[in-house]
């Protein structure tokens, strides 16, 4: 995650204009490597700063595999940023695995004034049965500093806390 992490701080550089990358440092190693670069417009949480906050989530550790700890810090990630951030300012969630050859603008400009902005797979027919481990891509997020926003990192925060398992089931993966 590092190496694409990297890549992906590189293209809002290039394209992203005026922007703080948070970056959830899952483990010392990975820490410990961004400190030393100290690259503009990033600030590091420690994962163990994160589960420090938020009992839920540190509870939630315990019982999830490596990748099921990370999804589950998604959503936690989301609702601990929201509320530092002005009222009425959009937060975005972003996977490493992104990057962009061009301005974010157009996909700001389509979020509009919404307080809750996500993408959908729209998988192809071929490939319609992919949905049922979700309809929506969590690679971007975007919440608004808002009653609603707030609402929805709080729920998602919830809900992930109870249940986040690479575990396909009847009604939910």
């Amino acid at each position: 995650y590092l190496t694409r992490g990297l890549a992906l701080h590189q293209s809002l550089c290039a394209h992203a204009g005026k922007f703080e990358l948070t970056v959830l440092c899952m483990d010392e190693a990975v820490e410990t490597e961004l400190r030393q670069q100290g690259l503009p417009q990033m600030r590091l949480l420690p994962v163990t700063e994160l589960t420090a906050c938020y009992p839920a989530l540190a509870a939630a550790r315990a019982d999830r595999t490596k990748l099921e700890f990370y999804f589950t810090c998604t959503s936690w990630l989301m609702r601990h940023l929201l509320p530092r951030l002005p009222a009425g300012e959009l937060l975005t969630y972003l996977d490493s695995d992104l990057y962009f050859f061009n301005s974010l603008q157009t996909i700001y400009n389509e979020i509009g004034a919404a307080s809750v902005a996500i993408t959908p797979h729209r998988f192809p027919a071929t490939l319609l049965h992919l949905e049922r481990y979700g309809k929506f891509n969590v690679g971007w997020v975007s919440l608004r500093h808002d009653t609603t926003g707030q609402a929805c990192a709080a729920d998602w925060a919830d809900k992930c806390a109870s249940w986040c398992f690479n575990l396909l089931e009847a009604d939910r993966y």
